[in-house]
């Protein structure tokens, strides 16, 4: 959830210094300019699941926190697609002083690395959960 929260606050902070003009996420996806300007949208809406999924499954079953996790990594693989172009463009920049990343595309990429880093921390937890207690006896064990 903290990284869904994350990505939401980040997603309307600088990302990008054009020319002078700072651009928040908001901004670029709202930037008709831009080519594909509304996949933008994207890194809010990722941010947004991660944290309605994380509202919508805690608490309950592993089969269920399981099924969360999974949806809330392709959720944020989803939301960091638009980053991902958009320092692939940066880094192909003709001219590199004329865009400059700011704080709020990395605290939103290090939100979503915090999200799909979750997926495999809550795995672990759930195999941990899940695994026999080796201190246990078998179950099919006879007890004299």
């Amino acid at each position: 959830m903290i990284s869904g929260i994350v990505i939401l606050v980040g997603f309307f902070l600088p990302w990008v210094d054009a020319c002078g003009r700072q651009l928040s996420g908001y901004d670029l996806a709202n930037e008709p300019l831009m080519d594909n300007h509304s996949l933008y949208w994207l890194v809010f809406l990722g941010g947004a699941a991660c944290v309605a999924l994380y509202f919508a499954f805690r608490g309950t079953d592993a089969t269920s926190v399981a099924r969360a996790s999974t949806a809330r990594l392709i959720a944020s693989l989803i939301g960091v697609a638009p980053i991902v172009n958009l320092a692939v463009n940066l880094s192909s920049n003709e001219n590199p002083g004329l865009v400059t990343v700011m704080y709020g595309g990395v605290v939103v990429a290090l939100g979503y690395i915090g999200a799909i880093v979750s997926f495999f921390v809550d795995r672990s937890e759930l195999a941990t959960r899940s695994a026999p207690d080796a201190m246990s006896p078998p179950s099919d064990a006879v007890s004299h």
